[in-house]
Formats: C-alpha cells, structure tokens, sequence
C-alpha cells in the first residue's frame, strides 16, 4: 500500500526545481538489487525532494513540469540518434525510454493539467489521462491503460470547507479503495485511513510539534499493527536534522538514520546515512541545484553517482564513477525557445549518440 499525503491539490506555492516520480522510481529500482541499498533509496528519495525545494514560486502543473510561460500543449517525439562518420543524425522514431517519452500533454489558461497521452512509435496509444476540475480544484482523474487488456481506473477526490483533500475514492473494474483524511485545527493531515469496502488496510497517523513540524509518521498495516515509523528532530530554526525510519519486516526490524548538514539557505547541502556511511552532497550557485552527488562509503568498489544541471534546471550530466575512473557517462544537449523551454534534446552515452528528443510546444 502507498501512503499519499495530501494538504491539498494546489498550495500557493511550489519549489523551482520538480522532479518527477519517474526519476524517483528509476532510482528506487536501481538501488532496490539488495537489503542494503534498502537504506539508500530511501536516502535518494529524501534526498531529492529537498535537492527539489529551492525557489519559491507559483504552484501548478506547468511549473512542476519545468514549463515557463503559457503553455497549452507540449508534444513530445523520441528517436534513435545515429552515428553516421564523424556525426550524427536523427534516426527513426523509438518508444519512450527513461526520462523521455512519446506523449502529449495540455494544460489550462490557468496551468492546470487536463489531458496526457503517451503512446508508442508505431502512433498506438499507450496510456491516457484525463484531468477534471470545479473551481480550480482537480475532482476527477480517468486514466485509461491499453497494456494488453486494457483497464480503466478512476480517481474522485473531495474537499472539505477549507478547499484541502478530505476523502479520495479510487475505481478500477471492480475494486474500489477509499481514503479518509482527518485534520487538525490548523487543517494540517493528521490521520489517513485505507479502505477496501469497510475494511481497514491501511492508517498513517502523523504528529506535529508547537511550530507544525511533523515529528512523528506512523504507517499500520491494520488498526493495530505498525510497519513503519519515521520520527525527526528539528533544531531551533525547524530546520530538520535527523530522520530515522524503523521499519517492521516479517525478518526482522530495520533502522536507517539520516542526518541533515551543512545548510545553505535553509536547505541542506550534505546528508548522511549513518547505516550504510552513504552521503549524499547538494551542491547550489545562486539558489541553483548544479550538481548532485551519491558518495557510498569507501571499499574496494564502489560507484559514486554524479549528477549535473544547468541554469534552466535542466540534467546535463549524469556520471558514474568507479575509484576515480569514469564507468559511464550520460550527456544532454538542449536547444531553448525564446520562452526557455527546451525544444530539442540530445543524449548521448559514453560520447555515442544514443536519442533525440522533439518538443512542439504550444502556446496560448
């Protein structure tokens, strides 16, 4: 089951940096070979939603999308980027491959996604979503997957008086899954239950401190048996320092501790996992997260991941790194428009061409 903490679908505001739930899965799966990279996905994901978190800026799905300006639609092409002499050039057209993808998105004056297809190189449609909103708020999400059979779900969301997310109704075929949101006086999330029909299978109860830092987040996987706690400690300035995450396996107990260091601008610069001697560094120049690094602790072997962005935000280098010596070596070339959205894409892969990315954006 997978928690989902909401406060509501759109907040005031948003960090400049957004990184999608693709790169945090990718990540998550790679490190997820054995228990002990266990503690590391964890970190990664920490990791990255505050490496997400500097500027503050207007919240919407254009802006978490990296998108500047007002955009209506954005269609996405990947093809093969081939070597030809000493150059290169643009291939046939290739299903979507990690970041990159086949699809079209469009959004609303107001920034709001409304619609998503991805599909295939053959022009067979994937996947799609539809986005429905009252009042700005989202009340209903149709997602429609054409992998081999095919299946519908939706998902129906309601607010309370306040416009924050009071109860969730998810759909598909014959299954349907609740979640119930209960708030403090301050309207933050407090409790949230699972159901499937009117039995219980899942609750996370979180619990703040005076200043409305979250302490404390327990998940059950029943009304009385936990699976996972996490506690933190905050020093003086509610700046976190500590997380640690007990987690209750049918194996055994896991404990992974993560400490916060060295903080620019409210937002850490360095985090250690105490377990594994992992650390993971955050490197800004003018509010600006340019590169990232994953330093696993020294032994015989061990892969230090590198990653490098521009001043758009953009990945323009993705390193792994053995003992000083570069293993693999990911590249991004970007062509902008004159809104600084990028239209063309270019990777490559230890210096060979690999895809190449079309972007036809629309504006209103």
């Amino acid at each position: 089951m997978k928690s989902v903490i909401l406060e509501t679908k759109y907040q005031t505001t948003k960090p400049t940096r957004t990184c999608p739930y693709s790169m945090l899965l990718a990540l998550t799966k790679t490190v997820r070979h054995n228990m002990k990279a266990r503690f590391f996905s964890i970190l990664i994901i920490l990791t990255i939603a505050f490496s997400c978190s500097k500027k503050v800026i207007p919240k919407n799905d254009l802006t978490q999308a990296n998108l500047n300006g007002e955009v209506k639609q954005v269609k996405s092409e990947l093809y093969e980027l081939v070597q030809v002499n000493d150059t290169f050039e643009i291939g046939q057209q290739v299903n979507s491959r990690s970041f990159d993808r086949n699809e079209i998105l469009v959004f609303n004056k107001e920034g709001n996604r409304v619609f998503k297809k991805e599909f295939l190189s053959n022009g067979k449609i994937e996947n799609e979503s539809e986005y429905r909103y009252e009042k700005g708020k989202l009340k209903k999400l149709i997602e429609n997957d054409y992998y081999g059979r095919g299946s519908t779900s939706i998902s129906t969301y309601f607010y309370n008086q306040k416009d924050s997310i009071s109860k969730i109704i998810y759909s598909n075929d014959n299954f349907e899954r609740t979640v119930i949101f209960e708030r403090n006086k301050g309207n933050r999330t407090i409790k949230q239950t699972y159901f499937v029909e009117d039995t219980i299978t899942g609750i996370l109860i979180m619990k703040f401190d005076e200043n409305q830092n979250i302490i404390k987040k327990t998940k059950y996987k029943n009304e009385n048996t936990p699976i996972q706690i996490v506690e933190k400690l905050y020093n003086r300035n509610n700046l976190i320092i500590e997380e640690k995450i007990t987690d209750y396996n049918d194996w055994g107990t896991l404990i992974d501790i993560v400490t916060y260091k060295n903080y620019q601008d409210e937002y850490p610069t360095e985090l250690e996992n105490n377990s594994e001697n992992t650390i993971i560094e955050n490197i800004f120049k003018k509010n600006i997260l340019i590169e990232y690094r994953i330093i696993p602790p020294p032994s015989d072997y061990r892969i230090i991941t590198v990653q490098k962005f521009n001043h758009q935000e953009n990945l323009t280098e993705n390193l792994r790194i053995e003992n000083g010596d570069t293993l693999d070596s990911w590249k991004f070339n970007y062509i902008l428009d004159d809104k600084n959205n990028w239209i063309k894409k270019y990777s490559f892969k230890n210096y060979k061409p690999l895809t190449f990315t079309k972007r036809e954006i629309d504006y209103y």
